[in-house]
């Protein structure tokens, strides 16, 4: 079989033959709840036990967006405060990894210019046709994974409160749960507190995707589930396809072995409010 290269992700978006090769495999797999989504990476991304290994996925993480421009602010900002040493950008090494995820998205959630819609079936829709449909659909998109390398559990879990308190629109507890407020209160009608500062970047989703590599789970990560990255060789593809699951996790590895699917997995770490609330919750 020839290799068709995929070098970039430019060239991976515009690479229809595989694009549509990894949705007849897991489009399916979506729409039956066995999984929430994938990422394609035209790059591998690098990873090491050595050190915990944070990552922060969103789609507006170019260095042009204002959600970037944001979070690379505090990062920086917290970064010299005396009295939070743990977290210095000279010593964390960062890393931005263009993805192009595919996902489940709900009818509530914002449907912008750039993304393709498609149905459950795997249909092609404009995004006139899918605003229209208001239902559960899959979305193709361009978004970005930044990687905090970082050495110590307390450099980690000092990031990881950054993220916590800055990237999410909700409030979020010791264990990673969302702290419940209605919906018409201050922090949903707006973005500014009573001392006229931002509660959370520009952009943030209502929780963050928060996940991180490490050798074993450090002793303090209440708010982190253990689940499982699926890495996935499409047999000459050139491209990396991840996947992160945790319950379903024997069920998924039968569907790729019955459909003779190499694939490698690895502990990972997950927000334990994302993991429930979006990609187990049976009403999703």
């Amino acid at each position: 079989m020839q290799r068709r290269e995929v070098k970039t992700i430019d060239a991976l978006v515009k690479n229809e033959s595989v694009l549509k090769t990894v949705r007849n495999l897991l489009f399916p797999a979506i729409k039956t709840h066995l999984v929430t989504g994938y990422n394609l990476y035209s790059d591998i991304p690098i990873s090491s036990y050595a050190h915990p290994t944070l990552d922060y996925y969103h789609s507006d993480l170019d260095p042009q967006d204002t959600h970037y421009q944001e979070l690379d602010y505090i990062l920086r900002r917290e970064s010299l405060l005396e009295a939070h040493p743990h977290l210095t950008v000279k010593r964390v090494p960062r890393r931005t990894l263009q993805r192009y995820a595919t996902y489940r998205h709900l009818p509530h959630w914002k449907k912008e210019r750039g993304m393709r819609v498609f149905t459950l079936e795997g249909e092609e829709l404009s995004l006139e046709d899918a605003l229209l449909l208001n239902k559960h659909c899959i979305i193709e998109q361009r978004q970005y994974k930044l990687r905090l390398f970082t050495h110590t559990p307390d450099e980690l879990r000092f990031a990881i409160n950054l993220f916590k308190k800055y990237a999410s629109i909700f409030r979020l507890d010791a264990y990673g749960k969302r702290i419940p407020i209605s919906p018409g209160s201050r922090r949903f009608k707006t973005n500014i507190n009573q001392n006229g500062e931002k509660r959370y970047f520009r952009g943030s989703w209502e929780v963050p995707l928060l996940t991180f590599l490490a050798c074993g789970k450090p002793k303090g990560f209440r708010d982190f589930l253990q689940a499982n990255l699926f890495s996935i060789d499409m047999k000459g593809l050139d491209i990396l396809v991840e996947i992160i699951a945790r319950s379903k996790k024997k069920e998924l590895k039968s569907f790729l072995e019955a459909r003779n699917v190499p694939y490698v997995t690895e502990p990972l770490f997950v927000l334990r409010t994302f993991l429930e609330d979006y990609m187990e919750k049976k009403t999703r």
